[in-house]
């Protein structure tokens, strides 16, 4: 029979010099409404923390201990629906909000890197304490949504809206997402959740660049008199870096082409006196000389491969 989460903190507040803890499916799995704890446990030599359990048990766990802001934190959680093999997603997420106060208490989020597998079942993000991915990371994560029957893309849809809305941006410099799910709807909730950001770096991995050029213009296809009257809404007017992986460049969505739409955005930046100073290409698909000699009439540093 596996330990309670009231157990395992009475265990852990006899622990005090403890430095690892590593918690491998041993919380149990019934949920618990009320836990007596006296005070929060301080474990001031903890140095990292591996939690692999339901998202319910990990956070409440997690908001009973305080320990040092440069603990490095791995949790591979799963969100059950309600009731088992449900559509019914909302007891779990009100445990995703739970993160937001729990990655509060490491350093600030100065570099933050999501994947974001074929199945929309599984979010994946990385978060480090310096503006590039380069550094220390902080905190690992995996979230693992289970349900016996196939879940509607409006549930999806809340789903990541609430998992982004629980992570403090605000000091986010850097942000790399890879995008593998055929969940299209992704980018809107990511773009809300790093709203407030001072974003000046942004990589962006994906096979179809449609779906992100939707939500950096306006959320939606630029209209039939594009691009005379289009005005799109200013994302991040801070960033400075833009670096595309993987992208189709000959992809037309309606009657535009990837590279012409990802001109008019850039351009309209730099109109309004925030346009990127660096674009990369990595690993892009129908991109031509001539295309590149287009985006560089925007962006002075272009480099692409």
């Amino acid at each position: 029979m596996r330990p309670s989460v009231s157990s395992t903190i009475a265990a852990l507040r006899k622990m005090p010099r403890l430095e690892t803890v590593n918690l491998r499916d041993t919380l149990s799995s019934h949920p618990e409404r009320v836990i007596s704890v006296e005070n929060a446990i301080p474990l001031a030599y903890l140095t990292r923390i591996y939690i692999q359990s339901n998202i319910s048990e990990c956070t409440l766990l997690l908001s009973h201990l305080t320990y040092p802001s440069t603990v490095h934190i791995t949790l591979d959680c799963t969100i059950a629906s309600i009731p088992s093999g449900g559509k019914d997603f909302s007891a779990s997420l009100r445990s995703v909000r739970a993160f937001g106060d729990i990655l509060r208490k490491s350093q600030p989020i100065r570099s933050l890197a999501t994947r974001h597998p074929p199945h929309p079942e599984i979010i994946q993000l990385k978060t480090y304490d310096t503006p590039d991915t380069c550094g220390l990371e902080r905190l690992s994560l995996t979230l693992r949504f289970v349900s016996g029957s196939p879940v509607q893309e409006d549930v999806w849809a809340d789903v990541h809206e609430m998992f982004w809305k629980s992570i403090p941006t605000e000091e986010l410099e850097s942000l790399h997402v890879t995008k593998y799910t055929r969940y299209e709807d992704i980018w809107p909730h990511i773009f809300d959740g790093v709203a407030k950001a001072n974003l000046r770096r942004l990589t962006v991995s994906d096979k179809s660049g449609v779906s992100f050029l939707r939500a950096f213009s306006a959320d939606a296809p630029p209209p039939q008199s594009w691009p005379s009257k289009q005005r799109i809404r200013l994302k991040f007017p801070t960033l400075r870096k833009l670096t595309i992986e993987g992208w189709a460049f000959n992809e037309v969505d309606g009657h535009i082409r990837c590279s012409e739409w990802l001109k008019f955005c850039l351009k309209d930046r730099r109109k309004r006196r925030s346009g990127i100073a660096e674009l990369v290409l990595k690993g892009c698909h129908g991109i031509t000389d001539r295309s590149v000699a287009e985006l560089k009439k925007v962006v002075q540093d272009v480099t692409w491969n």
